[in-house]
């Protein structure tokens, strides 16, 4: 007679489909930010220099990674620097980038182009107001699913006093309206952020010099709504299917989430740290998921001269933190979370960075499980730029790189993975799940019952008493599903 011991293990298999890079003259080629279609075309915009100055410049590959087109814009002259700051598609599978350049007097301006599938040039627009400042993050756009395109940033009056602009543009190019909002100062700073909700209201928010942002709600023809001043800085928002508005960002070395009605009144805040005393921490990604589970990604740390890591936190509607996560790579250093999304079954995926010189994707489950972490090395400092997952569960990110002899590059990968293809829920268990060998006690054989939810590598071995492994039954990928296996301990 002997005991024996049954493991069931099902190892993710996730592989790097391929990966590019853009690089246009061995100078500085910015990723901002990444779109991808339904047929998984991938479309990534950022600022490239010609050695001088900076260009919009578009790349679009095909879901192989086959480099379709790249799309070059320099504005009123090639002495001009234009910031491709955003990108957006329609259902028709049309692309519409927004960022800055200059007008005909030289002045600063807001620029969105409308390329076609093909990559033709359907309109050009732009915005203009006596100084509109253009740095990375000081404009923002959002396409809404009615099919509007909305701009906002800031911009100094006459007498040099800072207000902040919206715009809005129909898939035509036609400009509905625009707003040069001078009853509102803010004290440039930083990041402006834009959303909508799903009755057409947009939301706009602008950081002050004065640790705080001014968050301020228009309905859909322009007409202010409410605004609210929030202690902090916040560098992302994103709206419920109630017209509840969510904001992520820092305050005083505390990540912060906040969350506040249709009215603007505030319902919750939430700060988090590692540590109370020495901790710090900041969010720059917030994202919600189909059952209404916020999320925010960042990083945190306790002691910022030996590095950083990988904040993920997940809250339910009412502020109550579910879990946090906190992941420290193997390579050490600074690890940041910059963008997060969500596939079908709401496991969540990041985009950021590791150890400053590596690229790095995560996947968590819903419980806040790490399933997986892929890091590609990329010399010297990374920023997520976006990340995107398909019905197909593979993974599409972009990024800004360093690579050998040259200067920053666009970066862009796909992974596929096989645990999630052809998951059926209800038809598999979902769970793993090893049942009790029947008949028990046996001689000299006995049945074994275990079932999958998801494909993947299954080993099932078979050990005696003294822990000695005696028999392995399972060693091989297998479908999702249930299984029978029959252990003879006849020869044992």
């Amino acid at each position: 007679m002997f005991l024996f011991t049954f493991v069931l293990s099902a190892k993710s298999q996730v592989n790097l489909e391929w990966q590019r890079s853009y690089n246009y003259v061995n100078s500085d080629d910015i990723a901002t930010d990444m779109a991808v279609d339904t047929v998984g075309n991938v479309y990534v915009t950022g600022r490239s220099s010609d050695g001088s100055y900076n260009d919009f410049a578009t790349v679009k590959y095909n879901s192989t990674g086959q480099q379709l087109w790249v799309k070059r814009y320099s504005s009123v002259s090639s002495s001009s620097n234009d910031r491709a700051r955003n990108i957006d598609l329609d259902t028709a599978g049309n692309v519409y980038v927004c960022g800055s350049g200059k007008n005909a007097k030289n002045n600063n301006t807001v620029i969105v182009i409308k390329y076609s599938p093909s990559g033709d040039m359907v309109w050009k627009q732009s915005f203009n107001t006596d100084s509109i400042e253009t740095e990375d993050f000081e404009i923002d756009a959002v396409l809404s699913s009615d099919g509007n395109m909305y701009v906002t940033g800031y911009f100094y009056d006459s007498t040099s006093i800072v207000h902040p602009f919206l715009v809005k543009y129909n898939l035509d190019g036609k400009k509905l309206w625009s707003i040069s909002d001078t009853s509102h100062i803010i004290s440039v700073f930083g990041s402006n952020s834009i959303t909508t909700d799903i009755n057409g209201n947009v939301y706009v928010s602008a950081n002050n010099q004065t640790y705080t942002t001014l968050l301020l709600k228009y309905n859909s023809e322009g007409i202010l709504q409410w605004d609210v001043n929030v202690s902090g800085y916040l560098y992302d928002l994103v709206a419920d299917t109630e017209g509840n508005i969510y904001g992520c960002g820092e305050k005083s070395f505390y990540a912060i989430t906040i969350k506040c009605n249709s009215s603007g009144d505030s319902i919750w805040r939430k700060e988090f740290r590692t540590d109370s005393i020495s901790g710090q921490a900041q969010a720059y990604s917030i994202r919600i998921d189909n059952e209404n589970n916020i999320y925010i990604t960042g990083w945190a740390g306790t002691d910022l001269s030996t590095g950083k890591d990988v904040l993920l936190i997940k809250y339910d509607t009412l502020g109550n933190e579910f879990w946090n996560r906190v992941y420290n790579s193997t390579n050490g250093g600074y690890d940041e979370g910059h963008e997060l999304t969500f596939d079908l079954k709401n496991n969540i995926y990041i985009v950021g960075i590791s150890n400053s010189n590596f690229c790095i994707n995560l996947k968590y489950d819903p419980e806040g499980i790490l399933k997986w972490v892929r890091t590609i090395n990329t010399g010297v400092s990374v920023t997520g730029a976006g990340i995107y997952v398909d019905n197909s569960f593979n993974v599409i990110s972009s990024a800004t790189i360093f690579e050998s002899g040259q200067n920053r590059n666009y970066l862009t990968i796909k992974y596929s993975q096989l645990t999630d293809i052809g998951f059926t829920s209800g038809i598999y268990p979902e769970n793993y799940l090893l049942e009790q060998n029947y008949p028990n006690p046996f001689n000299p054989s006995t049945n074994l019952e275990f079932g999958i939810p998801e494909l993947g590598y299954v080993s099932l071995k078979v050990y005696n008493a003294s822990g000695k492994e005696v028999s392995t039954l399972v060693n091989e990928v297998k479908q999702p599903g249930n299984y029978s296996v029959k252990f003879n301990g006849a020869n044992l």
